[in-house]
Formats: structure tokens, sequence, C-alpha cells
């Protein structure tokens, strides 16, 4: 039979690939020129000795042709991956399973021909480009799917040798000189992303499962890895100083040794140098501590056991000072109770990072059972707890913790001006008589006012006070709402001009020292009592009262911070009586408030404000009779009332670093107090005051210091200083050693009430009280 030559030329319309399969059939093959002539002589070909041919069209009704069972060529320029399978199937004659999810275009550029076996590996390789791979089903069938789902599948099983392909495969490899599970950390990176390694410690094996080409790179590198190392001795340890359990923990962590387990598993250390010998690398395979004779057992390589004794030499060393494990240490600034309450906190959350292995960078490491307890009477804590452990909280904690506390005096300007005028003028008459109906006696009584009780008092005692009034000798009994009985006129004419100008003006200065983050309270003021019902028990009543608190509440709660602003909490109330009824108790007047606000150090705040205008005009008159011009007058009363309220509340803090700070506030208070008395009291009240001040100066500790040297208390000044005036050693003109006029230590921003003038202040001044001034005219 002679020899056929048969070529088959696909041409893709859609993707544009070129597939040429190319056999021969049993002839020998003819020389290259004449193998390929029609073809070439068309198309054109890349090599004179192989066959060419224009893209091949693989439609569904056309099949790859096969003219040699050896060579095949191959080219595909963005063809549909299921296109691509279709024709390998036919050309290879091997069967596939197709998902949906096989999607996606693959290039191939081939310019000479392949095997089957060629041409079949480089599909596999586009196919792991694209995400895809193949996996054997039971079946003999090859199943196409996702490489992220490969994993999950039955996928071939190799232990003597990995075929070098592109499909995934898995391979099981027994190590046979290092730790599988150390080896696997290693070379865990080379794994593609979606295969897969993991470590059996049993068997210290590795199961890889990646592409076969993959997994035969990193079999190199595991076959430089896995050499025989060196040879491992026992060494018995003593420890002189230390405790064994706690040296052992520590060089199983820094050899990173897992002690627990059957196997037998050794720990590698990288060796010196990217060329270093495995000799070099000292191992430590056991590390055991006998209670008994408080040593440790090794089981290493000659070199790792070297450097654990030179690590035991270092921490096997005695304590220097240690005198136990129980420590008193005393506190200068902190108060034991609530620093012990720290400790012990900051001392259990150590324990449990230890437990957990998860200590922070920073964190203060112990070695254990560490317990702190205060001692309040001695403001001391007691430590129990290794001499390392506690040194390291005595300079870690307890020093930073240990240091005096800033505090806070805080003072306060509540200014509140009230004006108030009343106007009465008119006219007013109420006449009455008892009358006698089928027997019975009423008593029948009208006039311009109501007809009330409050109203019948304030008649009578209107007639019996002001001049003006007519009143009738004749009286009739009248029984009142509350059950009782008074006498008033059968008939009554009053004429009222009655003006009232009321001005109150109220300077009050709470001020309060306390400690940074710590709530303080100062009250100043009265319990009014307030009836609040009545008991009847046995024919008796009891009356019940509360007590409703008044004047000043000044509340603070301040916090600093390193930049010297004051972060402060207040509650502040004021709460004044105006009225006192005998039935209904008293009427109070409270101003309230409630804020949080940031202010530096002696800087003045308002915090709180109010301007209040009230205006009342109430008109009592006889109809048609009162609008009567003029004369209307006379039948009728007119009543007006006008209140004006201006009230601000001034905050000024200051920060209490040092005891000249103290003696700068105390300097301050003895120079209001001096002009308050200044102010208010005569020549000789002034000098009694004086003089008792003097005689018990010794007793005030800190006061005799600041008051001798801040404020003269000298006979001149007692006596010849004008009310009013500022004294010699007043803030504003204190002599100073030369005798030219210089301020004094104190602050200028401590000047008397910050945020008032000065000018106000020598008019009102009252230190932590109140000055009212009110004036009536009839």
């Amino acid at each position: 039979m002679k020899s056929a030559k048969v070529y088959i030329l696909a041409l893709s319309l859609l993707g544009g690939w070129t597939f040429l399969a190319y056999s021969q059939e049993k002839a020998p093959p003819e020389p290259p020129a004449a193998k390929g002539s029609a073809i070439a002589d068309k198309y054109g070909a890349p090599d004179a000795t192989v066959p060419t041919a224009e893209p091949f069209v693989g439609g569904e009704g056309q099949t790859a042709g096969v003219v040699d069972d050896e060579l095949i060529y191959l080219n595909a320029t963005d063809v549909e991956i299921k296109d691509l399978v279709k024709q390998i199937s036919k050309a290879t004659g091997t069967n596939f399973i197709l998902d949906d999810k096989l999607k996606g275009k693959i290039t191939i550029i081939s310019e000479k021909p392949m095997t089957k076996d060629m041409a079949y590996q480089a599909f596999l390789s586009a196919l792991q480009v694209s995400g895809f791979t193949t996996v054997k089903t039971p079946g003999g069938l090859l199943k196409i799917v996702q490489t992220k789902d490969v994993i999950s599948e039955p996928v071939d099983i190799y232990k003597d040798e990995t075929p070098n392909t592109d499909r995934f495969v898995t391979r099981i490899l027994q190590v046979k000189n290092i730790s599988a599970n150390e080896l696997a950390s290693v070379i865990k990176s080379l794994v593609s992303k979606n295969g897969n390694l993991f470590a059996y410690p049993a068997t210290n094996s590795l199961i890889i499962t990646d592409a076969g080409s993959n997994i035969e790179r990193i079999l190199k590198i595991i076959h430089e890895l896995d050499q025989e190392g060196p040879q491992e001795v026992i060494e018995i340890i003593p420890i002189q100083h230390a405790d064994a359990k706690d040296i052992t923990e520590k060089i199983s962590q820094l050899f990173e040794n897992e002690t627990q387990g059957a196997s037998k598993k050794s720990t590698t250390k990288k060796a010196k140098g990217g060329g270093g010998e495995l000799e070099d690398s000292p191992t430590i395979s056991k590390v055991i501590e006998d209670e008994r004779t408080n040593s440790i057992i090794i089981l290493g390589s000659k070199r790792a056991i070297v450097k654990v004794r030179a690590l035991i030499a270092r921490l096997d060393s005695p304590m220097t000072g240690a005198e136990g494990s129980i420590h008193v240490y005393y506190l200068r600034h902190a108060n034991a109770k609530e620093l012990a309450e720290v400790m012990q906190n900051l001392v259990s959350d150590s324990k449990d990072k230890k437990k957990d292995d998860k200590t922070a960078a920073g964190a203060v490491n112990l070695e254990g059972g560490v317990k702190v307890t205060a001692d309040e009477a001695t403001n001391s804590i007691v430590i129990t707890a290794s001499a390392k452990d506690y040194e390291t909280l005595v300079q870690r904690v307890v020093a930073k913790l240990d240091i005096p506390r800033r505090q806070v005096f805080l003072e306060a300007v509540i200014m509140e001006l009230t004006v108030q005028k009343d106007n009465t003028f008119g006219a007013s008459g109420n006449a009455g008589n008892i009358f006698n109906i089928f027997g019975a006696e009423f008593t029948g009584f009208g006039g311009i006012l109501p007809l009330t009780p409050a109203a019948i008092s304030s008649i009578a005692s209107a007639a019996g006070g002001l001049a003006g009034g007519l009143i009738s000798s004749k009286t009739i009994d009248f029984t009142l709402s509350d059950g009782s009985t008074t006498s008033i006129p059968a008939a009554s004419a009053i004429l009222q001009a009655l003006q009232t100008d009321s001005n109150v003006n109220v300077l009050s200065t709470p001020s309060i020292l306390t400690m940074d983050n710590e709530e303080a309270q100062i009250q100043i003021g009265q319990e009014v009592p307030t009836p609040s019902g009545t008991t009847v028990s046995s024919g008796v009543t009891t009356f019940n009262v509360t007590r409703e608190d008044t004047g000043i509440i000044l509340k603070i709660s301040p916090q600093i911070s390193e930049s010297d602003t004051i972060r402060l909490k207040l509650s502040q109330e004021v709460t004044n009586v105006i009225s006192t009824d005998v039935n209904l108790g008293p009427t109070l007047t409270k101003r309230a408030v409630d804020t949080v606000v940031v202010a530096h150090d002696k800087q003045t705040v308002v915090i709180g404000g109010l301007i209040d205008d009230q205006a009342t005009s109430t008109v009592n008159k006889i109809p048609l009779l009162g609008d009567i011009p003029v004369l209307g007058n006379f039948f009728k009363n007119k009543a007006t009332k006008k209140v004006k309220t201006n009230i601000v509340i001034f905050i000024t803090p200051y920060i209490i670093r040092e005891r000249a700070d103290y003696l700068a506030i105390l300097q301050k208070k003895i120079e209001e107090r001096n002009l308050f008395i200044d102010l208010n009291y005569g020549k000789s009240q002034r000098k009694q005051i004086r003089e008792t001040i003097r005689n018990h100066a010794h007793e005030l500790l800190e006061y005799k210091t600041a008051s001798y040297q801040a404020v003269d208390v000298s006979p001149r000044v007692l006596d010849s200083t004008p009310r009013g005036a500022s004294s010699p050693m007043s803030p504003q003109s204190a002599p100073s050693s030369s005798g030219s006029s210089a301020p004094t230590t104190m602050s200028d921003s401590m000047a008397p009430t910050a945020g008032v003038p000065d000018t106000e202040y020598q008019g009102q001044e009252e230190n932590s009280s109140k000055s009212k001034k009110q004036t009536t005219k009839q």
C-alpha cells in the first residue's frame, strides 16, 4: 500500500486558532520539503522541516485530523476553553467532564510541532493559568475543576515518584532527619496559592497537594534540607540558686521545644550564614527538670548544650539584696488601698497574659506568685513576691504612681442684682350686714376687693394703719373659710397710695480646695422647715415637717491634664427664701447649674447667667363707676409690680502644685478678710479684731508666716487707714526691701475676686457670705 499524506486544516472564524494534526502511516517520512510543500506553498511555514497551516476551523461538525501518531501542531489565540477542550479530546482520545464554571479564553502560541503528550501538558498548563485543572474520576474520565476546589477532589496520590505535570496531585513524603513540623513551616511559602501542605508528626511525614511540576521543585529543596544532623548527648546540669522548673521553661521557650508528646522531635535552629553547615546548628530535643535534685536533664547536640550551660550560668545566680519573699514599701503620696488594688489587678492581668503567651511589648513580665495587700494604718503596701518581681514592680509601677498629686482651688463668684418697684393707688370699699330671712340669720358682705380671708385681713390691717380711711363703728362677726371668726367693720372706705422700692445686691464668693480627680462639696446655708402634712392620732394633731436646704451648694470634680488644662465637672445651686406662709410654708428661689467645662489655670470663665424682667399690673374696680375720669379713682384700686433680676456666675480654678501655691492662696484670703474688716467695721472694732488675731496667730500653723509677711497689722494700718482705701501692704502697693513700691509675690491673677472689677469688689466684697441692702419708701 502506497504511503498517503493527509493534512487537515481547521480555520476558526471566531477565535482564530490553529490546530494541525500531522501523521504518517507505515511508510517512512519523506524529505521535509516534499512533506509540507502543499501547505507551505499556500500558507507559508515558519520552519523548513515542519509543515505549517492557516488556522483550523474547530466547528461543531469538524474533527481534528490525525496524520502522524507522534506530532501535533498547536497554535491558539483567544480561544474559548470549552472549544479547546473538544479539540484536545478529539486529538488525544481523552474524555473530559465539563461543568458550567468552565469559562474563559486561552492563548497558546507554538511555532513547532509537538507530541500528543506535550500538547496535552501544554493544555494542562493553559488550564492552570486560567485557574482550572483536571482530576481523574473513578471511571477513568478527567473532570475539569477550578483550582481553588481541587483540595476537596480525589486527586491522584503518589508516594515514591511525582509526575512532571501541571495537573494537581498529592505526594506523601517521609522526612528522615529533621522535624516534619518545622520543615513544613519553612517550605509552606513555596506551595502555590491553591495548593496545600501539612505535616503528620506521628510518622514525621509531609503531605503536599499541588501541581506535579511544583511538587518536584519543592522536593529538590527538601532533599537539600533533610540531611543527617549532629549526634545528640544527654547532660545533667544542677541548679544552685534558681528554680529548675523556671529555668526549664525559659530554655524550652528559647529553643522552641515542645516538651510534651511521645514522639521524638528535634528543634533545628538556622545556621549562621547562608552556606553554614548543619553541624553548626544547635538542636535541643528534650528539656526535663528534676525537682528532687533541682537539676535539669537535657537531650541535644553538644553545641546546643554548651549554649545552654552558658545561659544557665547567667540565670542561676544569687539575687543581690534578697531577704525573703515578703517586702514592705512605705508610700509617700499615694493611697495604699487604692494603689494595692491597681497593682493586684496588674498582677492578675500579667498572669493571664502569660498563660495565653500573648504578653504585649512593654508589659510588666513577672515570674508569678505575686500578691499585694495594703496596710492603711501606715499607708504602706505589702508585696509577696520574689526579689526580681519586687524590684520590677517598685521601679516600673510604684515609683511612677507614688507621686504628689496636684490639687485645684476653685473660686466661684455669684453676682445677683434685683430691682423691684411696687405701686398701689386707689380706693377700696366694703360693706356688710346681717339679714334675717325666715327666722335664719345670713351675713351679706361685698366690696371692690375680693371677699377672701386674705382680702378681709388686708382691709382690716390697712384701715388700722393708714390715714384716710372711713370705718363704721358697727362690726359684724364673719366666719372665715378655715372655721375661725373675726369681727370686721360693717362698712369701710379706704384710700391707698403706696410705693415700695426694693434693691437687692448679692455677691457670694464660695471657694473650695480639692485633689485632682476627687469630688468635693461645700454647702453654706440653712435648713428651712417646711410643712408636709398632718397626722391625727387619738384626737391629737401632729404637724409633719420636712427641712429644705437653702444657701449655696457647690460640688466640683476636677481633672488636670498634662497641658495644665482643667476639666471641671460642676454643680452649683443657690437657694433663697423670699417669703413665708404659716399654712403653706416658705417660698424658695432656686438657681442651679450643672455643667462640664475646660479651663486653663487661673482662667476665669462664665458658667451661667440669667436676665429676668417681670412686670405685673392688677386693677380692681366697680364697673362703670371705676371708668369715670378722675372720679373713677375713688371706685377702683390699681397695683403695679416690676422686678428685674441679673445673675452671673463666674468660676476661676487655680492649680496647686507646691507649698508656695498654698501660701499664695492663704495670703490672698487674709487680704480679703482684712479688706472686709476695713469696709464694714469701725476703728475700735477693727483694732479689737486685729489684736485678737495677733494674740492667737501662733495657733494657726502657716497663718502666722503668711499673715505677718503679707499683711502689715501695725497700729498705723489699723488706726490711720481710711475706710475703703488700700492699705500700705495691699496687693497694689507692697513696699519692697529697698523701700520702693513693688508687687507682692502673689500672682497677679490671684487678685481679689477674679472676674470682678476692683471698684466693684471694694463696694461689694464679702467672703463666702451675702450683703443685702434694701430701702422702702412709703
